[in-house]
This record gives C-alpha cells, structure tokens and sequence, in this order.
C-alpha cells in the first residue's frame, strides 16, 4: 500500500496516457497484456492484476491509434492489484522519436 504522505522523487514529470500495452518477462516469457499509463521520457506504469516482481527484466511494447513504441527495462517497483512501474534501459532512437512524439503530444494538452 502507498504511503500518500511521502513526497514522490521522480526524474522527469509523468503524463496521462492511454496506449494498449504488452510486457514481456525476458527471462520466462511470460507475457501480460495490459494498459500503460503514466508515460515519462524515463518510464511507465503498466497495469496488472499479478505484476512481474520488483527487478525482472522485461521487454515492453506499447501500441496507440497512431504509434508503435518498444524498449527494453525492468520493473522498478511494483504495487500488487494494480501494476508495475516499469523502467526503461535500451530504447532504439526510432522508438525514442515515437516516445517523444506522444509525451509532445500530451504536454500540448495540458
């Protein structure tokens, strides 16, 4: 369970966002299919019932109407009922454009 007193320390600010999303755990290949959300230059949370535990390496695809965007990271935190914080390590510099395009995009709306 979340402690809402503690003051949140992240890298870069989070943005709304809605994109299908697909985790894979590069070590069993396990895949949970989900939403992203929370989508930073840094990061996403992806929702799920049985998140991968704190650490595990994943492989990440997210998909929206427009786009398609995959990188490689790991789970950096995890909440149980309701997802994974996800941590990107490797991403390729056409997924980084994509990446930047939607977080453009988000920012505009605000």
């Amino acid at each position: 369970m979340r402690n809402w007193g503690e003051i949140e320390r992240r890298r870069a600010t989070r943005h709304l966002f809605g994109g299908a999303a697909e985790v894979i755990n590069l070590e069993s290949q396990t895949e949970i299919t989900s939403v992203a959300r929370d989508l930073s230059i840094y990061g996403c949370f992806v929702t799920s019932k049985t998140p991968f535990p704190k650490g595990t390496g994943v492989k990440l695809k997210i998909t929206n109407a427009k786009a398609r965007f995959s990188a490689v990271g790991h789970v950096a935190f995890n909440l149980p009922d309701e997802g994974m914080g996800i941590a990107f390590a490797q991403v390729e510099p056409k997924d980084r454009a994509v990446l930047e395009g939607w977080l453009a995009l988000t920012r505009a709306l605000m």
